[in-house]
């Protein structure tokens, strides 16, 4: 049964965290709820598909359980919104289920999930849509230097 939330959580700039949470939404969105942080430095494209491996197999969570992924969008860290985003991405393609991203400054998974959540009840997201980085500022990689 897909009765299961992922939330992942890049953004926040000033931990480098990994912030996973699962959420079963059979009885509401709280009855089951596992939550966890991970210390990434700068290794979040390398933890992260692990650490949400990790989480699922702990709680005894298979990827067919799997109904929704809700992340942050930003804004945060480029590299840490840019590895969140795309891993959620991947992932929705992947298990063909919906992902929502949440922009704010939100760093309380709780609160990205609540929005990610309201906006699926509301049947404002379909399959296939991905969701998009939020930087908070402009691109500047390919500026020359003077």
């Amino acid at each position: 049964m897909k009765n299961k939330i992922l939330v992942i959580s890049t953004c926040d700039p000033e931990k480098t965290a990994i912030l996973l949470s699962i959420y079963d939404y059979t009885s509401g969105i709280t009855p089951r709820r596992c939550k966890k942080v991970w210390r990434a430095r700068t290794h979040q494209s390398e933890e992260l598909l692990p650490a949400i491996d990790k989480l699922l197999k702990k709680n005894k969570v298979k990827t067919e359980d799997l109904g929704l992924i809700v992340v942050n969008i930003g804004p945060g860290s480029f590299t840490g919104t840019r590895v969140g985003v795309a891993t959620a991405n991947a992932l929705s393609f992947g298990l063909d289920i919906p992902v929502i991203g949440v922009k704010g400054r939100e760093k309380e998974i709780e609160d990205i999930l609540r929005v990610g959540f309201e906006l699926f009840q509301k049947g404002k997201i379909e399959k296939g849509t991905l969701a998009k980085p939020f930087y908070n500022k402009a691109p500047n990689i390919t500026i020359p230097k003077k």
